[in-house]
């Protein structure tokens, strides 16, 4: 079974703008952009090399608690860099609803002083949203 993963950008209030989802390769160059414009590229020309439209949601459930992997480009700007931001991903927690999601930077994804035995992140370490509901 393919691993499905969803695209969002975030804005500085915290409101997501869905991108897009595959089911089939997710890796490319989106995860080492540091700006917006990088990230939306990498995305898009990452979608239009599996095959996926973008901005349609291709799943059956109604958001991306159940996706296998979610990322967010998640705008941070500075005063003299309006469009600077960092990668974050879904993380799981215990006790986590299936109305939000926790999220971690995405170079910290693999530090195991974060997370349990088990794969479980504390969620002091993470960032935890209200998910957009998907049609």
């Amino acid at each position: 079974m393919a691993t499905r993963a969803d695209f969002y950008t975030m804005s500085e209030k915290g409101e997501f703008t869905f991108i897009g989802s595959t089911s089939n390769s997710y890796y490319g160059d989106f995860e080492k952009a540091t700006n917006i414009q990088d990230y939306l590229k990498s995305v898009r020309e990452l979608l239009r090399e599996n095959n996926s439209i973008e901005g349609k949601w291709y799943w059956p459930w109604k958001n991306s608690h159940i996706s296998d992997e979610v990322f967010v480009f998640k705008n941070t700007p500075k005063l003299l860099n309006k469009n600077k931001g960092i990668l974050l991903t879904k993380v799981h927690v215990r006790g986590c609803e299936e109305t939000h999601l926790n999220f971690i930077k995405y170079t910290d994804r693999s530090n195991e002083n974060l997370h349990d035995e088990n794969g479980y992140f504390d969620q002091k370490y993470t960032e935890k949203y209200l998910l957009p509901i998907m049609q």
